[in-house]
């Protein structure tokens, strides 16, 4: 039985102790406050929450209805010595619970334990009640009560929309008369209109205190597009079972750790096994490049319950590299936990291995466009660089126009060092690098360019949104495409025209009217529009097609277009064109604005303010050795003491010894013998409070979160500015410092 919190409001100390004394003996777990006037009282009852009030009528500054006025949701006994039928009545219109006579102590004492636990019992019920009853009326699910004949005596709003029927024409309804026959569990319904429905039921009892059973609340929920889904999806597995077996497609069973429990011939080609029965010698793991890889996907499959078109690179028995896609269904038990895994695998590797070649062969074909002005531009800088620097040899003595020689090389230098990089960026093979990039500046930067290679009958005219935010995408890949668009809007306007560039903001929920599957709130869009000779439709319907081209031989791959789809797709962006013969045409690129990782990358922005160390120590794990060489001479100018690795072996042994004084562990996530994630685990061990912060060229954002789930601090990207390094340094052993201080 709970403690009941009663608050006494009484100025007659022998009442008080009879109150008490009685109350005991009923052996009710109680605790209380006591009053002696009206004031105390209300003082009290602002300050504390309690279950029943019990007060004297006559009180020193007032009486007990004065209580009453001011209480609301307490139950309220009066006890008084004045047997006053018409105080009675006033104390109950008040809202008083109950009325008690102080004619003699067996009359009123020995009553009032019973009287406050009903009072008690009475307004948690009454609560329970107002709570169920808001519950029913704002919950989604379907809800009816019933008496214990069945007859419905409530039925909720989302109950009668789901069945067709109007509160009045429920209530006093047979439930089978509406809902027909039922249990609990998953069964199919009629609706009013006769249409048919999958219900999922559970139902609950209502007793009162006695135990006596006088209500039946049902909970239903409308489970139609599941059942309808499940089914659909056991008949597509029957219809493509032969399919798959006929060798097209690898399909394999597993449990959660990997053990492969079934395969088909197709899987154990893919892989290179020499039969069905080799291949399942074998754990599912064994197949990914990492075994972190293979947890990444199975977190991911149980979180989405399915995993569709996954594309991701596996490797073959030998260890040779394999491309697939793949479809995964986890398969549950009764406590939701996953209990088992089954997939099919295609073999995309021809495909990867084309497209890579394609983008290659695009970004040589891009230098030959731009070859022209770049070698213009490039002689231009060597002019001024020459100029300037015979200024200083001459020993020319003003001091000032020396000064402005040496700023005008250095800028003349800067622009040249980005035409190269640019030249690089077409020319090797480059991994996808995410960052905060401006794509107005990445569109004016375009324009300058192309202004001194296009002809001049080509009319530029951007019109950018200067209220674009920052987004996360590859800069060099977004200049690629945009840069096709734009020299096939020249080759559509051979007598010249306007070429046109247009940035603006649009929200998801347009863009989902298109494409379903648009999931981002705002999307960056890009829009190149030409006044050239447009597209029939029999081009559009083919144009993102490799090798595909209306151009003459010689001057056109087919791959321009090709490329644009295969960027924006890889920044999980979107592709829609527009074009009419004689007319033009319009493409518009929309890229999603990833504004967490936005914030993320600009943290690494920050001005960094002076910090001297206090003696940690540093451990910098890195295999490249100018690049450790840099980090540790920078650390140890800002009075840190560094130990260094060049491998995860080596990183272990120096932590295990030194893990006392190592204060941070600054490490590269791709490391010889032992990578940076197995190392971070076994130090770990060593010290499961280990403060590491990992260094990568890329990180993608699954690897992110696992990684922070695991326990590490921080993650930095390469290349990292010095700056970065000390922020992350100083904020990370620098809070750590003055946490042990306080």
């Amino acid at each position: 039985m709970d403690e009941i919190r009663i608050l006494l409001i009484e100025d007659d100390i022998v009442d008080r102790l009879a109150f008490k004394r009685h109350i005991e003996r009923e052996k009710i777990p109680f605790r209380y406050d006591i009053a002696d006037s009206v004031v105390c009282a209300l003082a009290l009852l602002r300050a504390e929450n309690y279950d029943v009030i019990i007060s004297d009528y006559n009180l020193g500054d007032g009486t007990a209805l004065e209580v009453c006025e001011q209480v609301k949701g307490i139950p309220l006994i009066i006890i008084t010595g004045a047997g006053n039928e018409e105080i009675a009545v006033r104390a109950m219109k008040a809202g008083a619970y109950d009325y008690l006579i102080k004619d003699s102590e067996r009359n009123y004492l020995s009553m009032l334990p019973l009287t406050v636990q009903k009072a008690v019992d009475s307004n948690r019920a009454k609560k329970q009640r107002n709570m169920l009853l808001h519950a029913i009326m704002h919950t989604n699910d379907m809800v009816f009560v019933t008496d214990v004949n069945g007859i419905i005596q409530f039925a909720n709003k989302a109950f009668c929309e789901s069945y067709g029927y109007t509160g009045e024409e429920v209530v006093g309804l047979h439930e089978k008369a509406v809902c027909g026959e039922h249990s609990n569990g998953e069964t199919i319904h009629r609706r009013k209109n006769g249409t048919e429905f999958y219900v999922s039921l559970s139902r609950s009892i209502v007793r009162d205190e006695n135990d006596a059973v006088t209500a039946i609340v049902t909970v239903g929920r409308d489970i139609t597009e599941r059942k309808l889904s499940e089914e659909a999806l056991r008949a597509s597995e029957e219809q493509y079972r032969d399919f798959f077996n006929d060798d097209l497609a690898g399909a394999f069973t597993s449990t959660p750790d990997g053990r492969l429990l079934s395969c088909n011939p197709s899987f154990a080609r893919i892989f290179g096994f020499e039969s069905v029965e080799a291949a399942l010698a074998y754990n599912l793991i064994a197949l990914y490049p990492k075994s972190r890889q293979f947890t990444e996907v199975r977190d991911l499959l149980r979180v989405n319950m399915r995993l569709e078109h996954h594309e991701l690179q596996l490797r073959r028995r030998d260890g040779s590299p394999v491309f697939v896609i793949q479809n995964v269904i986890g398969k549950y038990d009764d406590a939701g936990e996953l209990a088992e895994i089954k997939g099919y695998v295609f073999d995309n590797t021809r495909h990867k291995l084309l497209e890579e070649q394609l983008r290659q062969a695009q970004k040589m074909e891009s230098i030959g466009t731009l070859a022209g002005g770049i070698a213009h531009d490039f002689n231009n800088i060597l002019a001024i660089i020459m100029g300037h620097a015979h200024i200083l040899l001459k020993g020319d003595p003003e001091l000032i126009r020396k000064a402005n020689s040496v700023d005008t090389i250095n800028r003349a230098v800067q622009r040249g060092t980005k035409l190269v990089k640019q030249i690089l960026t077409f020319a090797r093979r480059n991994e996808t690098v995410f960052e905060p990039v401006d794509l107005n500046h990445v569109i004016q930067e375009l324009q300058k360019m192309l202004g001194e290679t296009f002809p001049k009958i080509i009319d530029f005219h951007l019109q950018l949104d200067p209220a674009l935010p920052v987004t996360v995408a590859d800069s060099n890949q977004v200049h690629q495409a945009l840069l096709n668009l734009c020299v096939n809007a020249r080759d559509a306007m051979p007598n010249g025209g306007t070429l046109g560039i247009e940035t603006e903001l649009v929200r998801g929920l347009f863009l989902r009217e298109r494409y379903p599957e648009a999931h981002g709130h705002m999307y960056v869009c890009i829009r190149v529009s030409d006044s050239g000779t447009g597209m029939p439709p029999d081009v559009l319907n083919r144009m993102f097609e490799p090798f595909f081209t209306t151009k003459e031989i010689g001057k056109g791959t087919g791959l321009g277009l090709a490329v644009v789809y295969g960027v924006t797709r890889s920044h999980s962006g979107f592709v829609d064109v527009t074009s009419e013969p004689g007319k033009g045409t319009t493409f518009s690129l929309y890229f999603p604005v990833r504004h967490e990782e936005v914030e993320q990358e600009a943290k690494a922005e920050r001005e960094l303010t002076e910090h001297s160390s206090e003696g940690e120590t540093i451990l910098v794990v890195e295999d490249e050795q100018l690049l450790l060489d840099l980090v540790k001479g920078l650390l140890e100018s800002k009075g840190y003491t560094v130990l260094s690795a060049i491998d995860g072996v080596e990183a272990i042994d120096i932590y295990s010894k030194n893990k006392d004084d190592i204060d941070l562990v600054l490490t590269d996530l791709g490391l010889p013998k032992i990578d940076g994630w197995e190392a971070f685990q076994r130090m770990k061990e060593i010290n499961p409070d280990v403060k590491v912060v990992f260094a990568s060229g890329y990180i993608d954002s699954t690897l992110r979160s696992n990684l922070l789930r695991a326990g590490a601090k921080d993650l930095v990207q390469k290349p990292y500015l010095p700056d970065e390094i000390l922020n992350r340094v100083r904020e990370l052993v620098g809070s750590e410092a003055e946490s042990i201080c306080n």
